[in-house]
């Protein structure tokens, strides 16, 4: 599947450095990062403490954030037919694997696909239970937004929400 680069910087963009950052500070970002036999077209990690710049805004950061590293993986779903159990499943894994081994506590999972899942998928995704993973199936073409129904999925699809509607416009 060919996605627009372009598509891949702002959504880069907005995670790292606009409406990302009332989820997650991200620092760090790679491209093509590969974890077993799969790549993310771009990996971010971060904390959940804040780097403000004001006085106020560290004092509040340190005095009521939890101190977790977080992780965000982008991947690229040539069609949203080929999101299964199975497949999912394996992405899961891998990501808990990473989150174990650099002592991850909270990741997204971003599937960007060129179609409108059908239902099943759907339910595939907001169903996804596991409360240290947040999930989101996105279709940039119709701007199509599913998350699951966890707080993580909930946070990040209140993020993007705003970003898509300016994006729209």
């Amino acid at each position: 599947m060919r996605m627009s680069e372009e598509f891949l910087c702002k959504l880069e963009e907005e995670l790292m450095v606009k409406g990302g950052r009332w989820i997650a500070d991200f620092r760090e970002s790679e491209r093509n990062y590969r974890l077993g036999d799969l790549t993310f077209d771009i990996y971010l990690s971060g904390g959940t403490k804040m780097k403000g710049f004001g006085l106020f805004s560290r004092i509040l950061s340190a005095l009521l954030l939890p101190s977790y590293s977080v992780a965000c993986y982008v991947i690229k779903v040539r069609s949203s037919n080929l999101v299964s159990p199975d497949f999912l499943k394996k992405l899961l894994s891998i990501i808990r694997g990473n989150a174990e081994k650099n002592h991850i506590k909270w990741s997204w999972l971003m599937l960007i696909v060129r179609d409108d899942p059908p239902s099943k998928v759907v339910k595939l995704v907001e169903n996804h239970k596991d409360k240290e993973i947040g999930l989101l199936l996105h279709n940039p073409d119709s701007k199509l937004l599913v998350n699951s129904k966890n707080l993580l999925g909930e946070r990040m699809r209140a993020c993007l929400k705003l970003w898509l509607k300016k994006s729209r416009q």
